[in-house]
């Protein structure tokens, strides 16, 4: 057979190659040749226990404003870049931007920030009834925030559409913290993992001043 016939061959070949491998695959591991997750376009892993041990570096920009679309062409949902640009006001006129991880959200950059780790207890109003005092009692600290949040009777807000502040941390995920209350009033005891506060109530003599500030922690 001549060469002729053999690079023939080996052209059919690398395009079978090409366009077969570009159908299978579709979904593609990068760091390793394991396979890549069935529900996933792009699956990052280099051992077979699904771990990695290097990261993802974003595409590094410097953002205008967080209204302009430049240094991209357009405004794009889903789109996420690491800004390397400090400017307070902006040098397209709106929001300023800063150093940090920026997603696009179809119409301007929104920063990604961390969250508040912790968020004050709502008011409540503390049952010191008794009859005899100094008196053993318990408040369930967690339930009170569910009421609240989730949408009490008296839940109104200025967005008709906001009826409830969900979801909700579950109470594994929180930590219950009095930082300060009033002595003369009540003994805080303990507060339990179910968000549950054992306190004694001193006396029913309670003055306007008399408090007890409580924050939940985010684990």
């Amino acid at each position: 057979m001549d060469r002729n016939f053999f690079r023939k061959l080996n052209t059919i070949v690398s395009v079978f190659l090409l366009f077969g491998c570009g159908v299978l695959n579709a979904q593609v591991t990068i760091g390793s040749n394991l396979n890549p997750n069935s529900d996933a376009l792009l699956d990052m892993k280099q051992g077979a226990d699904n771990l990695s041990y290097k990261g993802m570096l974003l595409p590094r920009v410097m953002l205008e404003g967080t209204n302009s679309k430049a240094p991209l062409s357009a405004h794009v949902a889903g789109m996420f870049v690491y800004n390397m640009k400090n400017d307070s006001n902006g040098s397209d006129g709106t929001d300023g931007v800063y150093e940090g991880i920026y997603y696009n959200d179809g119409t301007r950059w929104v920063r990604v920030v961390e969250g508040p780790k912790w968020f004050y207890m709502p008011s409540f109003n503390l049952p010191m009834d008794a009859e005899s005092y100094p008196a053993t009692k318990t408040f369930p600290l967690y339930d009170e925030y569910v009421r609240q949040f989730a949408g009490s009777t008296s839940f109104v807000s200025s967005n008709s559409a906001l009826t409830s502040l969900t979801p909700l941390y579950p109470v594994g995920q929180l930590d219950f913290v009095v930082t300060d209350y009033d002595p003369s009033v009540i003994t805080v005891d303990g507060i339990d993992a179910d968000g549950i506060l054992h306190y004694t109530a001193l006396t029913a003599d309670i003055s306007q001043r008399a408090y007890i500030n409580i924050i939940l922690v985010i684990k």
